[in-house]
């Protein structure tokens, strides 16, 4: 399982690995966007709604295999380098006024609304996406 994972994290690391093309101005306005939209909290709940699906796939999973993916996840997603990646992704996607529209956006009722209910969003689409993908054995390894 260890393994795996950072297999998705270097892949990920690979594609993030666009920094460099991002001017100052939509480097600040990204990380701008990214305090709006509770970056860091959204990443913690990202972690542990993975955490729980990984421990419900994987009942077998010991205490100290759980603490060894919190430790991971630790490094791999809530040091400066990955929020760096993720605010040079939307540098790179948008423009300065483009993502102070977002921000914008964000700072709305509706837009609030959105960053609360994402994480479990997400976590529902991972759980229907697995359900399907595990209609295909033998088509999916």
């Amino acid at each position: 399982m260890k393994l795996q994972l950072k297999k998705l994290f270097v892949i990920g690391a690979c594609v993030l690995q666009v920094g460099a093309f991002a001017g100052e101005a939509e480097m600040e306005a990204a990380n701008e966007l990214l305090d709006a939209m509770h970056f860091d909290q959204q990443m913690e709940q990202v972690a542990g709604c993975s955490i729980k699906m990984i421990k419900q796939q994987r009942s077998e999973m010991t205490e100290e295999e759980e603490g060894e993916l919190k430790e991971f996840y630790q490094n791999q997603l809530f040091d400066k380098s990955y929020r760096n990646d993720v605010a040079a992704l939307y540098a790179n996607n948008f423009t300065c006024d483009e993502i102070r529209d977002i921000i914008g956006f964000y700072s709305t009722e509706t837009g609030q609304k959105i960053l609360q209910k994402l994480p479990e969003l997400m976590r529902q689409t991972m759980v229907m996406m697995q359900q399907r993908l595990s209609r295909c054995p033998g088509t999916c390894e």
